[in-house]
């Protein structure tokens, strides 16, 4: 992931987590995300627990439909 996606990302992480944990709530899943984490490589999203591969895709596709975020970076 470039910086800039991260940077992207990050500016907002507040935001991000809430809706992570909106859109993840509505598929009724027990997974919440607690934080972003910024690293050299792109960015941790660190949850309350083991998320299934369900929960990942969604996460997966809430950051990859983030404004301004290069999806092919992902």
């Amino acid at each position: 992931m470039s910086k800039a996606n991260v940077n992207n990302i990050m500016t907002f992480s507040v935001d991000h987590v809430t809706n992570i944990n909106r859109v993840l709530k509505t598929i009724k899943s027990k997974v919440m995300v607690d934080y972003i984490y910024p690293e050299t490589t792109g960015v941790t999203i660190v949850s309350n627990m083991i998320a299934s591969q369900s929960n990942l895709q969604v996460i997966k596709r809430y950051v990859k439909n983030i404004e301004n975020v290069m999806s092919n970076d992902i």
